[in-house]
């Protein structure tokens, strides 16, 4: 299994796909433009080591100090917040879902992780000194096996990694473990991506979002669009079409995924589905991910 270390930027977009069960990268290049919000077909763990910057993860946003580990779920809408030109240093793990499922972990509930992270809606751990040990030692060996080869390297790989999301399970449960609330940056966008999170199987239109939120439509779609690079309306079928893939990935029909996630029209939602992901809905099979929106961030 390749190692990317230090990849310049312009060879992310080419690199950012999933073929394997997992993936690592040890990035300290400055961002050289703003990164706009994107998700990925695959779960996501950073560990941030240098600099200044925060990260925003399906409407909650947060000021990262070194140390912090972001865990990013699936089809969650995310980007980091960094200056171009600012150090931006940090590792980051891939994690096909096909790992959680494979035969060395089958029978432990390992991405226990995101689904926490997801559910309470805290996606960074802050870990107290004492508690950061033992993970980090484990992530530098993982490292370390991804830059050498012998023996069942493949294999060694895997149990190295096995060992630090069992390390980062445990963690998250600590009580003496802080998982972050959202800090107050550009709170009025993030109190809106918060609640389409919420309720993107809700009859949402501009109207309803305007009054919920007391804002006039014009002012709060320009500070959306503004914030985002989304229109509201592209945000919201974007977040129903990702709630769509998550139902199928569980066995649903489409046509089951096409009302509970916020569809009113069978037939739009299947033009909306493919001109998205380029296929048309189906029940989905343990396949290798990829996405287009992927980006090593």
């Amino acid at each position: 299994m390749p190692l990317f270390s230090h990849t310049p930027d312009e060879e992310y977009e080419k690199r950012g796909y999933l073929f394997e069960e997992f993936r690592l990268f040890h990035l300290s290049d400055p961002v050289t433009a703003p990164i706009g919000y994107h998700y990925h077909d695959f779960h996501k763990i950073l560990f941030f080591f240098k600099g200044e910057a925060g990260y925003s993860v399906e409407g909650s946003s947060y000021d990262l100090k070194p140390g912090d580990i972001v865990l990013i779920p699936r089809y969650s809408i995310h980007r980091p917040e960094v200056s171009p030109g600012s150090s931006y240093e940090r590792i980051i793990l891939y994690l096909s879902p096909e790992f959680f499922t494979g035969s060395l972990c089958c029978h432990e509930n390992l991405d226990e992780l995101f689904q926490n992270a997801s559910e309470s809606r805290s996606y960074v751990l802050r870990l107290p000194k004492q508690q950061k040990k033992e993970p980090l030692e484990a992530l530098s060996r993982l490292e370390l096996s991804c830059q050498e080869s012998g023996f069942a390297d493949g294999l060694l790989r895997r149990l190295i990694l096995l060992e630090l999301l069992i390390l980062l399970n445990r963690a998250y449960k600590l009580p003496e473990s802080r998982r972050l609330p959202a800090s107050s940056k550009n709170a009025a966008v993030l109190s809106i991506m918060q609640f389409i999170h919420e309720h993107a199987d809700s009859d949402l239109t501009i109207d309803s979002l305007s009054s919920h939120f007391y804002m006039s439509r014009a002012h709060m779609m320009r500070l959306f669009k503004r914030e985002t690079g989304y229109t509201i309306g592209d945000y919201i079928n974007e977040k129903r079409l990702l709630t769509a893939r998550q139902l199928l990935d569980q066995g649903l029909s489409v046509t089951e995924c096409c009302y509970r996630c916020g569809f009113r029209n069978y037939d739009a939602f299947l033009r909306a589905y493919k001109k998205s992901f380029g296929e048309t809905p189906k029940r989905k099979k343990q396949t290798p991910f990829t996405s287009p929106h992927s980006e090593m961030y």
